[in-house]
């Protein structure tokens, strides 16, 4: 469920929503009871006895109130079918986005050692190391690495840096960039791969190595081999020799463009304590998570293991506010579409009910139930056409509004306008066509009979 509905806790029924929803639904239900109430009371008895006499036609104001009704119902369908179209296409595009990383087969989790038994760097370091010796030697663990902040899950740890070729002057406000903690093989376990020079290794442990990604390598040195330059980082007085350049990961998730990047080594420096491990398997990678839990429990027992997921599971995650924003619309929008059909219905067969006198009129005069069809069908479809119109231009203002949610989709995209605008004139034809065939199916005797 996590992955439709983010963050969800327990939920339960409010007493003041309940009361409000309550009170909101007696309100409308007076409001809309009330007009026609007052109507009939200042009817007086000689207009009361004419309309009885017509057979309780229905007045021409009566006709404009639900047109409008039927006309209102089918601009919201419109937009709110919109939204969810654009919401869904959008969602779509998001799914099929490269991340940079091949999340099949992969499992993480995160890795937390007390404070109390590891009080320093050095002693975090060689807890690190044991646990990637011991998980690399289950069973069905082909590579295995840390890493302090997962892919695709939203955080960010940065610092200011410079470069030897490139110094800050006097003055001149610091570059800042992302900086991930890796292990030699995080990047095998992540599929994420080295597109010049060469990965970390465990020979680089005391040394300055550290990569970059393709980002970060256009952004300060464009046009040329980035390997062997060096980064002043912002204590003044480390230097970090690029060794290598892996491909442009999505950190931040599937709809954030790649940043700029620098990977420096456990071994080297500790940066947080807590770190994820990341274990490429050759099958499923859930039905390891006991046996790589219990490598890290043989090297200290309290070291917590929590948000054990698999790869795949931390990139669905990210979508997880975009697929409940989408389920939302595409459930209101259901509900609307569903409201505007049945609306064109129950309006079409009463206001066609209430002109069967007309129709057989019309037929005994030598109509043919094609020509009543058609004044039928024209009669139902007038006002769902002017709500299509209405909706079109309440979609330029609603649409901009979803700007924030929407991935590589124009707000106005016409396709999907167009679209929805066809899918709905035929909803509503559909919605009119039986009793229009009704009407057109009356019988002359029968009418003018009851008449």
């Amino acid at each position: 469920m996590t992955a439709l509905f983010p963050s969800a806790g327990p939920i339960g029924i409010d007493s003041r929503v309940l009361t409000a929803s309550l009170l909101l639904s007696l309100g409308t239900a007076l409001l809309f009871g009330l007009a026609p109430t007052l109507r009939a009371l200042r009817q007086g008895p000689a207009e009361a006895l004419r309309a009885a006499g017509r057979g309780g036609s229905v007045s021409a104001e009566r006709h404009r109130v639900q047109r409008a009704l039927v006309l209102a119902e089918v601009a919201v369908a419109l937009v709110l079918v919109v939204g969810a179209a654009l919401v869904g296409k959008s969602l779509w595009r998001l799914v099929r986005q490269d991340l940079g990383l091949a999340t099949e087969g992969a499992l993480t989790m995160r890795i937390s050692p007390p404070t109390g038994r590891f009080p320093d760097d050095a002693d975090l370091q060689a807890f690190y190391a044991d646990v990637l010796e011991r998980a690399a030697a289950v069973p069905g663990v082909t590579d295995v690495g840390v890493v302090n902040l997962l892919p695709v899950d939203g955080g960010i740890m940065g610092t200011s840096f410079a470069t030897r070729d490139q110094p800050r002057l006097p003055g001149q406000a610091p570059q800042t960039v992302d900086v991930r903690i890796v292990s030699p093989g995080t990047f095998r376990a992540l599929g994420v791969p080295v597109v010049r020079g060469r990965s970390l290794e465990a020979s680089d442990r005391g040394g300055p190595a550290g990569l970059i990604n393709e980002s970060f390598a256009r952004r300060l040195w464009p046009g040329a081999d980035p390997v062997g330059h060096e980064i002043l980082w912002d204590n003044g007085e480390e230097w970090f020799t690029v060794v290598g350049v892996v491909a442009d990961m999505r950190q931040r998730g599937p709809g954030e463009e790649p940043r700029a990047e620098a990977y420096r080594m456990v071994s080297q420096e500790v940066w947080s304590r807590s770190m994820y491990l990341v274990a490429r398997t050759d099958g499923e990678p859930r039905r390891l998570a006991g046996p790589l839990a219990a490598a890290v429990h043989a090297v200290d027992a309290t070291t917590p293991v929590s948000r054990v997921r698999t790869l795949e599971d931390v990139a669905q995650e990210s979508l997880a506010q975009r697929r409940f924003v989408t389920a939302l619309f595409t459930v209101f929008g259901a509900v609307a579409l569903l409201l505007g059909a049945v609306g064109v219905y129950g309006v079409t067969s009463f206001v066609l009910a209430r002109r069967r006198r007309e129709f057989g009129v019309r037929l005994a005069l030598g109509a043919t139930p094609r020509s009543v069809l058609g004044v039928a069908l024209r009669e139902a479809l007038r006002p769902v056409l002017l709500g299509l119109a209405a909706g079109a231009l309440l979609c330029l203002a609603f649409t901009r509004l979803l700007g924030g949610l929407l991935f590589q989709v124009d707000a106005l995209d016409p396709w999907v306008l167009a679209g929805v605008a066809v899918g709905l004139a035929l909803v509503g034809a559909a919605a009119a066509w039986i009793p229009a065939r009704r009407a057109a199916a009356t019988d002359p005797r029968d009418s003018l009979l009851s008449a």
